[in-house]
């Protein structure tokens, strides 16, 4: 790391990193669809650990989505069981409790509910989300995604699940 600065001018920082021999290719599939506006509002929960990454997402449906963001699997967990949710958003991986594993006990109590889950991912897949994605058949988004890309999920989901009965 490499640092210039001048007295009232600024302060210029460079970092070098190595050249690495091992090649990782990132596979981005741009969306060019504009967020589009569904014909209902969604109960949604956003399940991450970053905050920046769930209040961008909240911020992108809100006001037209009903959104609740949890910053942890067992945060989330604690307002599955006392909410309904048409969709949940939820990062794959996440201290302490996992995407996965989140999934994994949403599953054994309601089925319906585990099949509402699109997963995001930042990075290659561990070995155990690797065998989850080969067995569920839940959408998973690619960090980073487009308001395109999450307006696609959710009209999947305003086509896939009942209207929500109104309260009065």
């Amino acid at each position: 790391i490499d640092v210039t600065s001048e007295v009232g001018v600024g302060s210029t920082f460079s970092v070098t990193l190595p050249y690495s021999e091992q090649r990782q290719s990132v596979q981005v599939q741009p969306s060019s669809r504009p967020p589009a506006q569904s014909s209902r509002s969604l109960r949604v929960l956003v399940v991450d650990d970053d905050v920046f990454v769930g209040r961008s997402i909240r911020r992108l449906l809100r006001p037209q989505h009903e959104v609740t963001l949890a910053l942890s699997g067992r945060q989330a967990l604690s307002l599955l069981r006392n909410g309904d949710f048409d969709v949940i958003f939820c990062d794959v991986m996440m201290p302490e409790m996992t995407g996965m594993e989140l999934h994994a006990m949403v599953s054994q109590h309601d089925m319906r509910l585990s099949e509402r889950f699109v997963f995001i991912t930042g990075g290659p897949f561990t070995p155990e989300a690797r065998l989850l994605f080969d067995q569920v058949t839940n959408p998973c988004i690619q960090k980073p995604f487009t308001p395109g890309d999450l307006a696609s999920v959710l009209e999947s989901a305003i086509h896939s699940t009942p209207p929500r009965a109104q309260s009065m």
